[in-house]
């Protein structure tokens, strides 16, 4: 199994399960709101009772919205939540979720034919494509369903994912985050300082006008925040806090990285089709869009129903 880390640490800081908000941005209804009715609308499908496995839970997001939804209609949902990494979400109010943790969605922990629905929100793609689907066939009952999000080359998240790469990526061409994580104790801090403003400040005019210094001003911001905290907190501290930063930052550089990689387009979705198909399986998909902006795929794979022989 590849490392995991980069998103071990992620979801490490990021373990509550509650991602869909129900509130407005500026009179704007949020993507999240928008998701949120896109996955209802698709509970509103599944069976009862079921056997419903979240791959790639990530920090139970969707399966702990799934928990909530059968909760509020009295359904009878066994859920699961899967996920490579090392996740410990915070499991809301409704307690009928089991997590497995460090489980690879090519070697799913559940008998042939047992699991009713599958489900995925942007984890699926980043599996072996080949082997997850096979998982996915064995484990679902025929006439099962895998409902996933997945990103799409042409989505918003990866454009901006692009300029965030190309940001952190410039930081670390410029030995920014190589100065920041070998400062100790012993070097003057106030040099330290001075030398950072200075590449900050030519990197800034660089970035002026190009459409990322939006993502730029970000980052600088946190470790503008951190610096000037040196007097509160301590020198030691302050350096303990920049060497955290930097770690999160070239975490997050691998994460946009292996997002951007794992992206699906057309031609990716057909080769996908065609593997389900030779699987003896059908799949269907669909763009979804928010706000007229291209956000992911809709990806449905549906085991047929097993046909007897005369």
């Amino acid at each position: 199994m590849e490392s995991t880390s980069h998103w071990d640490l992620y979801w490490q800081q990021n373990t509550s399960g509650h991602s869909f908000n129900d509130e407005t941005t500026s009179g704007r209804i949020t993507d999240a709101y928008i998701i949120k009715d896109f996955w209802q609308a698709k509970f509103a499908c599944f069976p009862s009772p079921a056997l419903i496995v979240d791959i790639a839970t990530g920090n139970g997001a969707l399966v702990d919205l799934a928990a909530n939804y059968a909760h509020s209609h009295d359904l009878n949902w066994y859920l699961n939540g899967i996920d490579s990494a090392k996740i410990n979400p915070i499991r809301s109010s409704c307690n009928n979720i089991k997590f497995l943790s460090e489980t690879s969605m090519d070697c799913l922990p559940f008998d042939d034919a047992s699991v009713d629905v599958a489900c995925s929100q942007f984890g699926f793609e980043y599996g072996p494509t080949n082997q997850a689907v096979a998982e996915v066939l064995r484990i679902l009952k025929p006439g099962g369903r895998f409902i996933a999000m997945v990103h799409s080359t042409e989505s918003i998240i990866t454009q901006n994912s692009k300029s965030t790469t190309s940001v952190i990526g410039d930081l670390e061409e410029r030995s920014i985050f190589q100065d920041i994580s070998t400062l100790a104790l012993e070097n003057d801090f106030s040099i330290f300082q001075r030398n950072l403003l200075t590449k900050l400040r030519v990197i800034r005019e660089l970035y002026q006008g190009t459409g990322s210094e939006a993502e730029l001003f970000a980052i600088i911001a946190q470790l503008g925040s951190i610096i000037k905290r040196v007097n509160d907190v301590g020198l030691a501290n302050t350096i303990a806090a920049l060497h955290h930063f930097v770690t999160h930052q070239r975490a997050h550089f691998l994460r946009l990285s292996e997002q951007q990689g794992v992206a699906y387009d057309i031609v990716a979705l057909d080769n996908l089709a065609s593997l389900v198909q030779e699987k003896r399986g059908l799949l269907s998909y669909n763009q979804i869009t928010i706000n007229d902006a291209v956000y992911a795929w809709e990806v449905n794979i549906f085991k047929q129903e097993c046909k007897e022989l005369r």
